[in-house]
């Protein structure tokens, strides 16, 4: 395949990133930042110093993994190349993520708060299930 990054396959974008850190956006209320140490043609994904961050009724609960194996029919969203100043924003630092990963909306300057990117998420997630023909 070509070098143009908008001409790679998904496996492939997520095999250049075994060895470094990525945010998962779950379906739900979960979300972790890890780094990528494997995965399989199911997108189920092994994390290594994952750090868990849950949304509940108590309030934002952070949990701290050595190891973790995902269910890729869980992931919703990838964001790799995670920076630390991105990983602070995730956990609720700093009100603004730049690194949106669909639309190009990030890429053309815009930036968004994390509640910005979960309802863009949720979006896709709708049309997805709209096309598919489920309500």
């Amino acid at each position: 395949m070509a070098n143009n990054p908008s001409q790679l396959l998904p496996s492939e974008l997520i095999d250049r990133c075994i060895g470094s850190k990525i945010w998962v956006i779950m379906k739900g209320d979960k979300e972790l930042v890890g780094t990528l140490r494997g995965f399989d043609v199911y997108v189920n994904m092994v994390l290594e110093d994952v750090t868990e961050y849950e949304i509940t009724a108590e309030g934002r609960r952070i949990t701290k993994l050595d190891q973790i194996l995902l269910n890729g029919n869980n992931i919703a969203i990838l964001v790799v190349e995670v920076r630390p100043k991105v990983e602070q924003r995730v956990r609720g630092v700093f009100e603004v993520v730049d690194a949106a990963p669909d639309g190009g909306e990030a890429r053309q300057g815009k930036r968004e708060t994390l509640d910005d990117v979960r309802k863009r998420g949720k979006r896709v997630r709708e049309k997805r299930r709209e096309g598919m023909g489920g309500g």
